[in-house]
């Protein structure tokens, strides 16, 4: 189906007739896309609905896009409906043009804050065809007093697709747009084909993908063996992929996890279930005495269930391509963060590019809704953004006189911080809120993994390299479009295995992320990785999150010194200036 232009044309009337109703006088229009439905109450973790965020464009630019978390310090935090009106009192002025665009969540497609004052409702039928879904808004600002707005509901799939157009400009024609995640308004993967500036919907639903995606995170055999409880579901992805590339995945493994229909009917409670799955385990591989992570057979369980699913996503897109004859792939959602999916991707499927955004799972939705309204009302975005988009006003312009002084730290073994400028919207730290340090030293790798972080043995920490050093370590990385976000892999050459024996995992590949020096909104840690190579001949340094283990990602550059001092640094960059502890 293809998409409807109504609501289009509407958007271009409105704002048309706006200027002609204030004598040619140009208000400004806001867009304010958010992601808030409100969560299932299930314990103190959220339950359904996770990362609520707020993003708001002025006239077509990003002023800020900010995930709630930042702002609480609560990880995943899904209580919007307790802040936003407070958030907006710093972004929007009274005579301001206000559209809100709420993406949706299978759990709804409402809004209502915590006093009522703002309620945001669909006024339609909610689909994934219907890709604007207008939407009544009752915003009483004082309680009182009704101020006007307009809304819209983005459907969760679109939501996804969509806020690959913040860093795009336009999807290349000839894309097909892919969106799998553990669930979104009616589906959890969805299809779409664009051509001639037209994209059409393919197909949606929940189907093998989902009950494959949801291995990552609700699968209690999963849960045993990484020992963890239901409400730490959104750490599980991370952890299987990691620990899952320390196993050899069978055909007969997935054969026999298919046929005990993945052990989803488990108790992973109840030591009945426990000891059953075990002597399971045993009775069909190898004697396994208990739940232990450095069991082989563990580790090979996993590694199986993460080549299912790989195969089963590769296979999909495959097939919709060679369908479709699609040139190019936009892949989203929660999925799209498998760096071992991507890169049987990126090595499978011949496009002739690929893109994944760097908030690909929900914490991109209110963006991805934002840029969606603000696409439909011009036909396009009007700019392409970098993924530093989570602003507070306190940025100061980076400095550039520190940066020897910080390589001479960190060649002598110390470990820094960084908080340069705006914060990286998505899961991953892009250099401007960073730990850094060497990563030739498998003892400063386990000392910021496991020590400083907190984090489980078994998982990798990631490399940050210039470009020019690229060429001559990595060069596979370099013409990859994923290096860019680190969502990709590559197997490091022999002769350079040393040089990144902090950061390469047991199967010989590392998870880089390549810094062009094009760059402009990463000009400081491009000028440090480039000094460090061309002056010392080190390729790289280990680039892991500046947070503490069940913290989000540092927000405010007035916290990171006293955030560094708490992890026990060496020291802390804030917008190039050094801080030495």
């Amino acid at each position: 189906m293809v998409a409807s232009t109504r609501w289009c044309s509407y958007l271009r009337y409105y704002f048309e007739d706006i200027t002609k109703s204030t004598g040619g006088i140009v208000i400004s229009t806001v867009i304010i896309g958010l992601y808030g439905p409100r969560d299932t109450k299930h314990g103190h973790r959220p339950t359904f609905v996770h990362d609520h965020s707020v993003t708001i464009l002025r006239d077509g630019e990003i002023v800020t896009s900010l995930p709630l978390e930042r702002i609480t310090g609560i990880k995943h935090d899904n209580t919007i409906e307790s802040h936003l009106l407070d958030i907006l009192e710093k972004y929007i002025e009274d005579e301001d043009n206000i559209i809100f665009a709420v993406a949706n969540s299978f759990v709804g497609s409402s809004f209502i804050s915590e006093n009522g004052n703002l309620r945001i409702e669909p006024n339609g039928e909610i689909s994934v065809t219907e890709q604007l879904i207008p939407a009544m808004v009752h915003w009483y600002p004082n309680g009182l007093v009704r101020r006007e707005a307009q809304g819209y509901i983005v459907a969760h799939e679109i939501a996804h697709i969509s806020c690959a157009l913040a860093f795009l400009g336009n999807f290349p024609e000839e894309s097909l747009l892919v969106h799998i995640d553990g669930g979104a308004s009616f589906s959890a993967n969805s299809f779409w084909y664009h051509k001639k500036n037209q994209i059409s919907l393919i197909e949606y639903g929940w189907g093998e993908l989902h009950e494959l995606i949801c291995n990552f995170n609700v699968n209690p055999l999963v849960r045993t063996i990484l020992s963890h409880d239901s409400w730490q579901h959104l750490s599980i992805p991370g952890k299987l992929m990691g620990y899952a590339s320390y196993g050899t995945p069978s055909v007969e493994i997935i054969r026999w996890l298919s046929d005990n229909d993945w052990f989803k009917w488990m108790d992973d409670k109840s030591e009945n279930d426990i000891e059953k799955v075990r002597s399971m385990i045993s009775n069909e591989f190898h004697p396994l005495e208990k739940f232990d992570l450095n069991e082989k057979i563990l580790m090979d369980i996993c590694a199986s269930i993460q080549l299912a699913f790989e195969n089963a996503v590769v296979e999909k897109i495959s097939k919709l391509k060679e369908n479709l004859g699609a040139k190019h792939l936009i892949y989203t959602g929660g999925g799209a963060l498998n760096i071992l999916v991507n890169s049987s991707i990126e090595n499978n499927c011949n496009f002739d590019s690929i893109f994944i955004p760097p908030c690909t799972n929900d914490s991109g939705m209110s963006l991805g809704a934002a840029t969606w309204v603000d696409y439909k009302m011009h036909g396009g975005p009007r700019n392409v953004i970098s993924p530093f988009l989570v602003r507070t006003n306190n940025e100061k312009s980076t400095t550039m006189d520190h940066i020897d002084d910080v390589i001479e730290m960190l060649l002598q073994g110390d470990v820094i911080g960084i908080c340069n400028g705006a914060g990286e919207i998505g899961p991953r730290a892009l250099g401007h809120r960073s730990i850094i340090a060497r990563m030739d030293s498998i003892e400063i790798r386990k000392h910021v993994s496991e020590s400083i972080k907190n984090r489980e043995w078994y998982r990798p920490l990631a490399p940050i390299i210039c470009e020019d050093a690229a060429k001559n370590v990595l060069p596979q990385a370099l013409e990859s479009p994923l290096a860019q976000y680190m969502l990709g892999s590559w197997i490091v050459p022999e002769e350079w295995r040393e040089a990144f024996a902090g950061v390469i995992h047991i199967d010989g590949s590392v998870r880089a992320q390549v810094v062009a020096a094009s760059d402009e909104d990463n000009v400081w840690i491009h000028q440090l990785l480039s000094r460090l190579w061309r002056k010392h001949g080190v390729p790289g340094l280990i680039n892991t999150s500046f947070n503490q283990m069940g913290e989000p990602i540092l927000y405010d550059n007035n916290l990171a010194e006293s955030a560094g001092k708490k992890l026990k640094l060496q020291g802390v960059v804030v917008d190039g200036s050094l801080h030495r502890y």
